[in-house]
């Protein structure tokens, strides 16, 4: 069967339910079709689904199974850790899983955004180089690492993270983060006309809170006109939103509106 436009997961462990309740968020544009793949053998196997929108194919990950979830065609692809490992096996697997992703779109497939979860801080940079590729792009969330720089900043400021627990949780009358192309209306524009529009679309009920600027590998948080420059083609607006559909709408809205 061929799949088109959906998210793969690849490997299961207790984060698994969780991740499959997120990506069923109704803030979510779409219902998008998941297809898990897990072999049998595996200790933490992931469940048979109920949902009609949820595939499992039953194979050890490798070529033929990640090929047989048509992974050049998806959304994004997730790689969950092998939690039962000892890291060095989990990540080495995992790092594997992402050669093997990446020499398919090499041998006819486009770059798709690849989210892997390290379990070692340290093999964090070996992860990332393993899935570099022209126009790729490869996500690699350590949990150890952002365990601890969450208790520091905790720490230093209180109350902080029911902020992140807020931003990190796909739900209604939940705020999270969101990114699109910059639009053509803005290219070549200042960020503070980004968020002086984000400031008129407010007043209409439309609340949307611009905070960066993503340009190739460089992320330009909540930075001055003179480090961003003008906006490009090519840059990418991060903001906060309730959900997909009234980033939507700001966006549209602001194409309405006078940048001078």
């Amino acid at each position: 069967m061929k799949y088109k436009d959906h998210y793969v997961v690849v490997n299961w462990n207790q984060k698994g339910p969780t991740l499959l309740q997120q990506l069923q968020s109704k803030d979510l544009d779409r219902r998008r079709l998941i297809v898990i793949v897990s072999g049998a053998d595996e200790h933490a196997a992931a469940p048979k689904c109920d949902e009609d929108n949820v595939i499992y194919i039953e194979a050890p990950v490798g070529d033929a199974s990640l090929q047989q979830a048509c992974v050049n065609d998806a959304v994004s692809v997730m790689i969950l850790a092998d939690d039962v490992r000892t890291a060095e096996r989990a990540d080495t697997k995992t790092v594997m899983t992402i050669l093997s992703i990446r020499q398919l779109q090499k041998e006819g497939g486009k770059p798709v955004p690849i989210i892997a979860e390290i379990r070692d801080p340290g093999k964090v940079d070996l992860a990332s180089f393993a899935g570099d590729l022209k126009n790729g792009q490869v996500e690699v969330v350590s949990s150890d690492r952002l365990g601890v720089k969450l208790l520091c900043q905790a720490a230093v400021t209180p109350g902080v993270t029911q902020i992140y627990e807020e931003l990190l949780t796909f739900g209604e009358h939940s705020d999270e983060f969101y990114s699109t192309k910059v639009p053509d209306k803005f290219v070549g524009s200042k960020f503070s006309d980004v968020i002086r529009l984000a400031a008129a679309a407010r007043a209409e009920g439309i609340c949307v809170i611009p905070v960066g600027i993503r340009r190739g590998d460089q992320l330009l948080l909540n930075s001055s006109d003179a480090e961003i420059g003008a906006l490009s083609k090519d840059d990418f607006l991060f903001a906060i939103s309730d959900n997909l559909s009234v980033m939507k709408k700001f966006l549209d809205r602001a194409r309405g509106m006078n940048l001078s």
